[in-house]
């Protein structure tokens, strides 16, 4: 017997009436490589529902202020070369309020756009400031629209208002 299960997994089996050839052994990994094809599937379709390849509730993040008037919303993943954008919803306050972007973070995007247009945009060692005027008594949104140059792992810090740098990444697609 244990003979048999042997040589059922070793050589094929011939049945010379029906024209057929069994090959346990060529079944067996064929199974196999059918449930690890299955697996990554079912992976990829909860990846796509849960947004780690576009939209949905992982992709979206939000960073919120000390003073907790300050958000920042961005995705957490971005294409290279395609259009994406940062919204900072700046307090409402009398005058201008500073919103400070990392410079490592902004010399691996190219920056497209900045609306509502900055009075004034300072570069500094760290840095660049953008100063916009929010003499009103709602909050403004400061929009950053950008493409990412490279892919892989982009991350860089802001900061509002002279207050505390925050940190945060994205994953760039290529």
């Amino acid at each position: 017997m244990k003979g048999d299960e042997q040589r059922d997994r070793m050589e094929p089996r011939r049945y010379p009436d029906m024209q057929i050839c069994e090959d346990l052994r060529q079944q067996r990994v064929e199974w196999t490589v059918e449930r690890v094809a299955w697996g990554f599937l079912y992976a990829l379709l909860g990846a796509i529902v849960l947004g780690l390849l576009g939209q949905g509730p992982l992709a979206d993040a939000r960073l919120q202020g000390p003073d907790g008037a300050t958000l920042m919303e961005y995705k957490r993943f971005a294409r290279k070369k395609s259009g994406e954008r940062i919204k900072v919803t700046l307090p409402a306050s009398k005058g201008s309020v500073r919103v400070m972007l990392d410079r490592g973070y902004l010399e691996n995007v190219e920056l497209k756009e900045v609306t509502p247009e900055p009075e004034k945009v300072i570069a500094q060692d760290d840095g660049t400031s953008f100063v916009f005027n929010t003499e009103s008594a709602r909050p403004v949104d400061a929009y950053f629209h950008f493409e990412p140059k490279s892919a892989g792992l982009l991350e860089g810090w802001v900061s509002v208002a002279e207050g505390p740098r925050q940190r945060f990444g994205q994953f760039v697609y290529p």
